[in-house]
């Protein structure tokens, strides 16, 4: 039988009234009711949302979301205050409020190639990159869904995880992330593993406590009390 590949879909940016996508090679555009155009290539297209209606450049405008796939590796999409940056899997766009809201559909294993990194100093051996690929997979799956109404489970920015898409990769993550595959964080409650919500920072301020004191709610018993750290003196957000 085969596995099921996870996948995660990722909020791009903030919505915006316009933004534009790309594709190096061959790509299919579809809504609700199917294919809505395809080509060998597409150069930089604008995309503008109308209260719930998408205009892409001169190609098609349609009510609802549409989906933009490409056939070779990657999507390229433009949007503001983010810049030009390249995914893998591909993109859903979608009407919401007279804005543009971008959605970057992607498996698992490539997702984390491009938030390793941008949560982790390059530099760093890769076996802490792998203990952040453990982390941030475990993360990501624990969210999944949480925001389902909303259209995506996670942001690409430290509300989530950083998520750089392409240009967050290195070969070091890469390798952390398949040496990592399918390994998650859980702990055990009435016999059965349940994923934690492995938290993470930058600097701890010389102590830590137990999640359900800040995010609300209650903390799994292996994260119930707190521990002291001297690691992070150095860091300028020590406080």
């Amino acid at each position: 039988m085969t596995k099921e590949v996870p996948q995660v879909r990722v909020k791009i940016g903030q919505d915006a009234s316009a933004v534009s996508v790309a594709v190096s090679g061959p790509w299919r555009l579809a809504g609700a009711d199917g294919d809505l155009a395809h080509g060998d290539r597409l150069d930089w297209t604008g995309v503008r949302a109308a209260g719930q209606s998408l205009t892409i450049g001169s190609l098609v405008t349609v009510d609802g979301p549409v989906e933009l796939y490409p056939e070779g590796e990657t999507v390229a999409v433009d949007v503001p205050g983010r810049g030009p940056r390249r995914y893998r899997g591909y993109l859903r766009l979608e009407p919401v409020d007279g804005k543009v809201r971008v959605v970057n559909v992607v498996e698992m294993e490539p997702y984390l190639a491009g938030v390793v990194t941008k949560e982790m100093y390059r530099s760093w051996h890769v076996e802490a990159l792998k203990a952040q690929a453990v982390a941030a997979r475990t993360y990501a799956l624990r969210h999944r869904n949480r925001r389902r109404r909303y259209g995506f489970d996670l942001y690409d920015t430290q509300r989530s995880q950083v998520y750089g898409g392409v240009e967050g990769e290195t070969p070091k993550a890469w390798k952390a992330v398949r040496a990592t595959r399918g390994i998650v964080a859980t702990y055990e409650a009435d016999g059965k593993p349940v994923l934690l919500s492995t938290y993470y920072h930058s600097a701890c301020g010389g102590d830590t406590v137990p999640a359900g004191t800040v995010f609300g709610g209650s903390t799994p018993p292996p994260l119930c009390g707190g521990t002291g750290c001297t690691y992070c003196r150095k860091s300028s957000l020590y406080r």
